[in-house]
């Protein structure tokens, strides 16, 4: 399939039908390290599940479009019943006010401390306020990371990694990029910085209406 678009890409582009516009997610356009597949994320959550075998209350924070197949992991575990050890947990908002709430709960109760883990890669690309041993920490992508709140996270990314934007720009080799997330993220890819540097004062307005950025 993916050589099968290339070919169709070049095609397009020896004919003279160069795209005008491609918009992107460009959520991890400034993030350069590279990131664990889907496969190597899940191992990592079921590895993180197995070395905490004391733990008799998991939380998973699986509640977003997109981490369903984190889920399918475990098809023996999802089930209606309250005394599971397993349960969903709500990422957003205040992830870790509930989850010291949790932990409180569990020690006022003499019991385990629940296993939290947060299976994203917004701690690791995003998040601000850490400190410069704990940005460092943050670089370890092949295994569960604790932080200080008693989550452990996952880098499971549920965007296209710098690498993947960049790539797919070589194929398509549009005329414009637009970025859909909050920030312009695109003028931190090499193909904007190489071939849209000179389109940003000629950008519609109807589109930057529409789509808050430009390239």
């Amino acid at each position: 399939m993916l050589y099968q678009r290339s070919i169709s890409a070049r095609k397009e582009k020896n004919l003279g039908c160069q795209l005008d516009y491609v918009f992107l997610d460009c959520t991890f356009g400034k993030f350069t390290q590279k990131l664990p597949s889907k496969h190597s994320a899940i191992q990592q959550v079921l590895n993180c599940i197995w070395k905490h075998p004391a733990a008799t209350v998991v939380y998973l924070t699986c509640d977003l479009l997109g981490q369903e197949d984190i889920l399918a992991a475990f098809p023996e575990i999802l089930t209606q019943d309250p005394s599971s050890r397993f349960h969903l947990f709500d990422g957003f908002p205040r992830l870790y006010e509930r989850a010291a709430a949790k932990i409180a709960e569990a020690q006022a109760n003499l019991q385990p401390q629940p296993l939290i883990i947060r299976p994203s890669a917004q701690w690791y690309a995003c998040e601000e306020g850490y400190s410069e041993t704990e940005s460092q920490r943050k670089l370890r992508f092949n295994e569960a990371v604790r932080d200080p709140n008693g989550v452990w996270h996952v880098c499971y990314s549920m965007h296209s990694s710098r690498g993947e934007l960049e790539w797919a720009l070589q194929l398509l080799a549009p005329k414009w990029v637009v970025s859909s997330t909050p920030s312009c993220l695109a003028v931190e890819l090499d193909y904007v910085k190489k071939h849209c540097s000179g389109h940003k004062t000629n950008f519609r307005q109807p589109f930057v209406e529409a789509f808050g950025h430009q390239c």
